[in-house]
């Protein structure tokens, strides 16, 4: 037995000058999820429009008519004229447009909220631990590397 075999540490010390260094590197990973957030709100606002609408309408009214005949009966000479009397006619029916105005329903609108399901790409760095094993020779040693290749 020579001296190196005497300085051997047995398999289970593991804090003795031979034993194995260890270390834990780390990562992120990425954990994707959802949360609801308010993303728009909806009134519904009525506004009055006016718009102004041209429409034919067609109304009736009396009218006078002048009709001339012949004197019926005028045998001998005329007789003495009758002075002029005036008279009225009162003309009773014309339409006139009577224009009222009502409210009806005309539409109704409704808001329906659907659920629209759609792929979105998210990106994003994640970052991680590497381990780099640096090498440097002990003072008297010959510069041999302490790897094997």
């Amino acid at each position: 037995m020579s001296n190196l075999d005497d300085e051997r540490v047995p398999d289970d010390d593991v804090n003795g000058p031979m034993a194995d260094a260890a270390m834990t590197v780390s990562e992120e990973e990425l954990v994707l999820g959802t949360r609801w957030h308010p993303s728009a709100r909806v009134r519904l606002v009525k506004h009055i429009v006016t718009e102004t609408q041209m429409i034919e309408v067609e109304v009736s009214r009396e009218e006078l008519r002048i009709e001339r005949e012949p004197a019926e009966g005028a045998d001998g000479p005329a007789a003495e004229p009758e002075p002029w009397q005036p008279f009225e006619i009162i003309l009773s029916r014309e339409e006139v447009v009577a224009v009222q105005k009502r409210v009806v329903a005309s539409d109704r609108v409704t808001v329906h909220k659907d659920l629209v399901t759609e792929q979105r790409r998210v990106e994003t760095d994640l970052r991680h631990e590497e381990v780099v094993v640096e090498e440097r020779p002990a003072p008297g040693s010959f510069g041999r590397s302490l790897f094997r290749r």
